[in-house]
């Protein structure tokens, strides 16, 4: 990443059912956050050199949760859809209003063989035209969000000489996964194997009409290309959560895109 950020965060929050299978979440928060260069003798790009300094968040969200899902931990069948929307610009310096969807099916074939298909997208939108997104409010896919790409490996990136990862106002991906009992292994341990494919894509950075002068298309990739990566993972249900460990190969990618093969995660349902 080509600055390091500093965030110091307080909030509140309210979460309570409106049905039973209903949920919903609303919380406030408020952030000082500094970001600086990450090497002050590197030729940063000048979108980053923008979003250098102080700032103070003041942002107000909400999630909405359906649940029919038969666990929260391991489901087998039923389905989840998540949508999360926060507001910043009660005050403070940044303004924006960011925008997640998520989604995810599960459907047991047979005994013990169970079928999740997931999908997700995000945007975030700017409120006037004085307040562009600043990178550091950018979506980031890979790691964790995009299994087979390294963090912040899809999207945007500087074509300079550190090939800065700049982050996306957009985003969508899917996956597929086949999840079935560790072959050979005591059912007591709780060991499961997951056969998995993702597919996605982040693309576009938001900039006011004297960056574009300063830093044009012609100085980073972007691209809405589809990128894909599939693999194998092992998930063991413990006392702490469940965790898991993937080893993924991409083989739909960009040639500025960058990749990961094994990644160590706390998994969570959705």
């Amino acid at each position: 990443m080509p600055f390091n950020e500093e965030s110091y965060s307080a909030g509140v929050f309210v979460n309570y059912d409106i049905t039973e299978y209903l949920n919903h979440n609303v919380d406030y928060s408020i952030t000082r956050t500094k970001v600086s260069s990450a090497n002050k003798r590197a030729n940063i790009p000048e979108i980053v050199k923008s979003d250098l300094g102080k700032n103070i968040t003041s942002a107000v969200g909400h999630t909405l949760s359906y649940s029919i899902a038969d666990s929260a931990i391991k489901p087998t069948k039923g389905y989840i859809i998540t949508l999360n929307q926060n507001l910043a610009g009660l005050g403070g310096d940044i303004k924006y209003l960011r925008n997640i969807l998520k989604a995810a099916y599960y459907y047991p074939i047979m005994e013990d063989l169970t079928l999740k298909i997931a999908g997700e997208g995000g945007h975030i939108n700017r409120l006037d035209n004085k307040h562009p997104i600043r990178i550091t409010d950018n979506f980031y896919l890979g790691e964790y969000s995009f299994k087979g790409f390294d963090y912040a490996g899809i999207g945007p990136r500087d074509k300079g000489k550190g090939k800065y990862a700049l982050g996306a106002i957009s985003y969508y991906k899917g996956s597929t996964e086949l999840m079935f009992p560790f072959p050979g292994v005591s059912r007591d341990l709780d060991l499961s194997t997951s056969l998995f494919v993702n597919a996605g894509s982040a693309w576009d950075i938001d900039m006011s009409k004297e960056m574009k002068t300063k830093y044009p298309k012609s100085k980073y990739y972007n691209t809405k290309s589809i990128r894909a990566a599939g693999g194998i993972g092992f998930i063991w249900i413990t006392r702490a959560g469940p965790i898991r460990i993937d080893f993924a190969k991409a083989f739909k990618k960009e040639k500025f895109d960058e990749e990961k093969v094994v990644l160590f995660s706390f998994q969570t349902a959705l």
